[in-house]
Order: C-alpha cells, then structure tokens, then sequence
C-alpha cells in the first residue's frame, strides 16, 4: 500500500472516530474518551504516514495551542502535588488535542457538513435521553447526562445552536445554500433547540446566545433571519410558560421577575459574587501570580487565610470554581495561563475579523466558530469555566474554521452588502472565497 493511499484510509478512519465522538459526546462517557483518543491516533498517524520523517512545524495556531498546553503542564507541575492530581492538564491536552487534529484536518465542505449533522444529531440524542432523566427522577433538570451540570449543558446547547442557526443564514460549500428539504430539516433542529434551551432555563446561556445572535443579525442585515429570530423568542416564551413545569423552567422567569422587584440578588448571585471575591482575594496574595495554584485546583484555596472583608461564608458549597473563567484560569494558571488562552482566543477572533472585512471564506463556519468564542466566554463570565465537554466542542468547531479546506467543488465569487469578493490571494490554501449574501 503507498503511502499516500495508507494517510487517506487513516484520515477517513479519523473522521469517523470524531463523528462518532460528536454522537456520544453529550451522552454517553466511556464512548466519548474511547472516540476521542482514536481520533487523536488515527491523526498522528495520518500525518506520519504522510511526512514519515516527523510532522511539518508549527504554525501560528499551532504554537498557541502549544502554549494552551504548556501553561497548564508547568502550572500543574509547579503547583504539584494538586488535589485533582493530571485532572486539569488532561483535560487541557483533551481540548487542544481536539483543535489540533480539526486544525490539520483540511476538509472538503462535505465533511464539514457532516461534522455539523454529528454536531446536531448529537445534541437531540442528548436531550432525548436528558428528558428521560428528568421522567425517571435521576435529575431534576433538563441537562445533557455527560456534559456537566445544566450550566454546563446549556452553554454545550447554546454553541450548537448558534452553528445550526448559522448554517440557515449563510451559504454552504462553494456558495451554495442549502436546499429547500436541508433548510427544513435544519429548521426543525433549531426550534428543538430552542427549546431544550428555554427548558434547561440557564440564564448565562440564553443571555450568551441572545448577544451572540443579535451580532449574527447586525452582520447579516437580512430580513428573513430577524423575523425568524422573533418567531424563536416566541417559541422559548411559549415553551417556558405553556409547557409542563417538569423541568423546573419557571425558575427562569421567577429569578429575573425577583430581581426586577427587589433589584437584589438572590442566593445563586450572591455565591457568583463570593466566588469572585475569593478568587481576587486569593490573586492579592501574591504567591501565585505567574503559574496559578493549578489547573483544578480552585478548591485547593484557604478561605481563613484571604484578607476578606467583609468575610465571606459559603455554606454547604464545595470551592469548584470561581464562577468566572478569565477569573478561574488567572487563579489556576496565573498571568501564563490567561495569557496563552487570550492569545488562542484573540487569534482565532482576528482571524474572524480578517475575514468578514475581506469577505473571505465566511461560511457556516464562520458563525459556528463565533458562537463557539462567544457563547462560552459569555456565559462563562457568571458560571462555568472553560472546561470539559463544551469547550472541546467550542475547540473543535474553532479548529474547523481554522483549517483550510479542499476538494471544494468550484470557485465562487460574490458581494457582501455590495462589495465585490475576489478570488483568494497568492499562496492561500483556501481555493475559493465566499461571502454572506
């Protein structure tokens, strides 16, 4: 067997893994790792088989997700031992190993759409068998059953929501949008989640999606997608209201009619609050600015030792995390840490920038890896830190925009709010542009 012919059977073998690791992610946990770390194999090996003498070196977003890795490997190793031991650091290799092997993918546009079926076929899987959770008293929430807490499911929830809303308002490969029956089909996936959303009733997830959609609309300028956007609010108001309170969704309502009423924070808020205050109390100590106190090890922290006032008392809470990530991650991993994700972030955001102002390969994609900055960064701004199932998600759909594509069927040349869109520079790997109608 050639070469050539050994790196292709690998690199299909590795696509399959990551749909399946997409299918089970929400839902089932043995599956998810087994499917993540073929994934992560079948890759190396196809990039071996490919370059037998070592892999090509690295790029731009590569080194910044080396760096995502490394901050997280000194920070656990200065601070070692740590109560959760390699748990950080591993789930920091997880997540950029994810991007990297997305990243060094270069797809054609229908394997990107099928990612996105994964994507969604994923997630319905997930809450069919989270109502069924709720239906037999195994939880009292609608959430994802292997993606975290409801905070943590919502914001898993809200990036794919954004991807599949994203899907209807921009074109597909080569600039074609999708037919009547795909767009139905993707239509109904969004009222679903739309819904799942309005029931798992996390605020910080729907105020994240709410910004991000709303920036979605400013940049697209179409009708269609504001009118349909107001037929999505009504679905969540209905489902919220008129729905059997199984779910407990009407917390949703009853928080925020209670701060409207008494303009004061309710006990979740406070410990938001408290939470916030430890973590900056415990970056004033001085000891742990540069590497942190280590990747999951928030709880690790002293709550007698902080210079407090007035003192703060978390009753009958265990000190996961600080309830903010930026705050978390300069806690865990220090000024290192922080930095080397704001860099990762901020590349992938110019990037996005870059593209929507030259009107260059602003597909699907395009939104998917908006939504997938955004809607956690948001969200995780009151609750859940970058961590777990959803920000590999987010890592995998920023890793696909990245990547550059081939076997695209045609070149496509459009206007963008009447500017002209040429054809791709000298030297890109991108064989084609396109731009949002």
């Amino acid at each position: 067997m050639s070469r050539v012919r050994a790196a292709a059977r690998l690199d299909t073998a590795a696509f399959v893994a990551l749909c399946a690791l997409l299918l089970v992610m929400p839902s089932i946990e043995a599956p998810k790792t087994i499917a993540l770390v073929f994934f992560v194999l079948l890759t190396v090996a196809g990039r071996l088989a490919e370059r037998p003498l070592g892999l090509s070196k690295p790029d731009a977003i590569e080194w910044s997700l080396l760096a995502l890795l490394a901050a997280s490997a000194v920070s656990t190793a200065v601070n070692w031992p740590i109560a959760n031991g390699l748990k950080g650091v591993a789930d920091t290799a997880m997540y950029t190993a994810g991007c990297w092997c997305v990243y060094r993918g270069r797809w054609s546009d229908g394997r990107r759409s099928i990612v996105a079926a994964m994507v969604a076929a994923g997630v319905a899987a997930g809450l069919v068998r989270g109502v069924v959770d709720v239906y037999v008293n195994h939880k009292p929430f609608l959430e994802f059953h292997s993606a975290g807490i409801v905070t943590q499911s919502s914001i898993y929830l809200g990036i794919a929501l954004v991807m599949a809303g994203g899907i209807l308002v921009a074109p597909g490969g080569a600039g074609r949008r999708p037919g009547p029956l795909e767009r139905t089909i993707w239509a109904v996936v969004v009222v679903v989640m739309l819904a799942g959303l309005a029931l798992m009733a996390s605020r910080g997830a729907i105020l994240a999606v709410a910004v991000t959609w709303f920036l979605v609309l400013a940049l697209v300028r179409r009708i269609r997608p504001a009118v349909a956007t107001l037929v999505g609010i009504a679905v969540m108001v209905f489902v919220v209201h008129a729905a059997p309170d199984r779910f407990a969704q009407s917390r949703l309502g009853a928080r925020i009619t209670g701060f409207l009423t008494t303009f004061r924070l309710d006990d979740n808020d406070q410990l938001r609050v408290s939470m916030w205050r430890i973590g900056v109390a415990r970056l004033s100590q001085g000891d742990a600015v540069v590497f942190g106190v280590g990747p999951r090890n928030f709880s690790s922290i002293d709550i007698p030792t902080l210079a407090l006032a007035p003192p703060v008392e978390v009753p009958g809470q265990k000190l996961n995390h600080a309830h903010n990530l930026f705050v978390n991650k300069l806690v865990e991993e220090g000024v290192v840490g922080l930095a080397a994700f704001l860099l990762f972030l901020g590349m992938a955001a110019w990037r996005l920038a870059r593209d929507r102002r030259r009107s260059r390969a602003v597909d699907w994609t395009w939104f998917a890896a908006l939504g997938a900055i955004l809607v956690p960064s948001i969200a995780g701004s009151f609750n859940t830190p970058w961590y777990q199932e959803h920000a590999l998600l987010a890592m995998l759909l920023i890793g696909l925009y990245l990547s550059p594509r081939v076997n695209r069927d045609a070149s496509y040349t459009g206007r963008l709010n009447g500017t002209p869109v040429g054809h791709a520079r000298a030297g890109s790997t991108d064989t084609y542009e396109v731009s949002v109608p």
